[in-house]
């Protein structure tokens, strides 16, 4: 049943805000979603449990620019979404009302279809707003959760239009036990380009695939044939126990990022080429303040595309088996990253003319590998107690205030610099190696190394 209603859905202010979204790098962009607010609509449409498909081109289901479809509270059968166009000021909304939504059954592919949509929100933010990164587990407060569906949400992208879709603080878990499972996917057809992918704030668990798949395959495909996606920000998401990657982005043209995310256990069905916390491929992106551990491969992106600049910064990558962050990008710029117990790589820069600057790299045996055109400089290359983190054991990673790595960067205030005798022309060169003492305190102009005193923590 789909019925009218006046009725307006409670709301509540308070936003609890990942720990993770307190860059320290100065050359970080400004999230679009570091706040994410609820929708303050008033719900025109409510979907009763028994309505399985919400369809815009019918008369009962006319959905425009600004509307907002409710579900009711409680266990209900999996949803498809069609035709529902609403405007990049005035999405059409869909959310929970009144309490939180369960959507569980295996009657259609996945728990949420979405098709022929432009400028659709999807989320659990009708009631509260605590979920994704930087929310302990216990205290999810996802107001749409899916929950032993047969996939996800997937946006079919070959029936029609999809533009601006966005999908926030939807718990997915326990889905189907297929390899090819996924808790989020949008996948471009051949020729065709999705524009204004959002995907912030969710908490993804047990997923057999990748928790959230962006992009198509580009293997062999020339890249004027290859589907495409641009402006994508996936960004706040809680991610654990996953069996391929945590996030993958392919074929992503410029404007696209990748930020704030916490990755736990991902990669533990160790299917090879699947067992990355980020996978990037062929795609223009920025990849910054992130905290991933326990997947065999930290951080990667291969195929690059010519002219671009990709850029990792930011992120803590931890108790990896192969390597922290590794690129194949041409110029790839990597700096302010931390990177601790890899049992192998720290950092690995495979393509020409990499920049490698002010990155920590705590117990790997291979700390930096980069060719012979790139730059490095200020890289701290050290053991976890030379480093000096709070508390590494538990996960701490933040720098100690009287680590070498705070203040050990470059240039960040003239007029301290200025007092110190440092000239701001010249860059600052800071590394030390295991088994050497480190430099004497920091001067108090230099910015710090890593990821800095705030953001490196897979603490929420």
């Amino acid at each position: 049943m789909f019925v009218h209603t006046t009725s307006r859905a409670p709301r509540r202010g308070v936003i609890l805000l990942p720990l993770l979204v307190l860059l320290i790098s100065a050359l970080a962009p400004v999230s679009i979603h570091g706040v994410s607010t609820p929708p303050t609509g008033a719900c025109d449409y409510m979907v009763a449990p028994g309505t399985g498909v919400v369809d815009g081109d019918r008369a009962a289901h006319r959905a425009g620019p600004g509307t907002v479809i409710c579900l009711t509270p409680g266990e209900r059968g999996n949803l498809k979404l069609f035709n529902l166009h609403g405007s990049p000021e005035a999405p059409v909304i869909v959310r929970n009302a009144d309490g939180t939504t369960i959507i569980t059954g295996r009657e259609f592919e996945a728990g949420i279809l979405i098709a022929t949509s432009t400028h659709l929100r999807i989320t659990g933010t009708g009631v509260a707003s605590a979920c994704g990164a930087g929310v302990q587990v216990t205290e999810q407060a996802c107001g749409i959760k899916l929950d032993g569906t047969n996939k996800g949400i997937r946006v079919l992208t070959a029936r029609g239009p999809v533009e601006g879709i966005e999908i926030d603080h939807v718990s997915i878990a326990r889905l189907s036990e297929s390899s090819d499972t996924r808790g989020i996917a949008v996948h471009p057809i051949a020729g065709q380009i999705i524009t204004g992918i959002r995907i912030h704030h969710n908490h993804v668990s047990g997923v057999g695939a990748e928790a959230i798949y962006i992009g198509s395959e580009p293997r062999d495909a020339p890249w004027a044939d290859l589907g495409k996606v641009d402006a994508v920000e996936l960004a706040h998401n809680l991610i654990e126990d996953i069996g391929w990657d945590g996030i993958k982005l392919k074929v992503a043209l410029g404007e696209s990022r990748i930020h704030d995310n916490v990755i736990r256990n991902a990669g533990s069905a160790r299917y090879e080429n699947h067992q990355s916390g980020i996978t990037v491929a062929m795609s223009v992106v920025d990849v910054h303040g992130n905290a991933i551990s326990g997947a065999p491969e930290g951080i990667k992106s291969g195929r690059s595309v010519a002219g671009s600049t990709n850029r990792f910064h930011g992120n803590l990558v931890t108790d990896v088996l192969v390597f922290g962050i590794q690129t194949d990008d041409e110029s790839a710029q990597i700096y302010n990253n931390t990177v601790a117990r890899s049992r192998q790589f720290g950092i690995r820069a495979r393509g020409h003319a990499s920049r490698i600057v002010d990155n920590i790299v705590a117990d790997a045996p291979e700390p930096i590998v980069a060719r012979k055109d790139a730059w490095l400089s200020g890289n701290l290359v050290a053991s976890i107690a030379q480093v000096g983190f709070v508390d590494p054991d538990r996960d701490d990673f933040r720098p100690k205030p009287e680590s070498p790595a705070v203040g050990g960067g470059r240039i960040a205030r003239l007029e301290l610099c200025a007092q110190a005798g440092i000239r701001a022309g010249r860059p600052v060169r800071f590394s030390i190696h295991a088994g050497r003492s480190g430099p004497t305190g920091p001067s108090g102009c230099r910015a710090d190394l890593g990821a800095g005193t705030s953001a490196n923590s897979l603490l929420p």
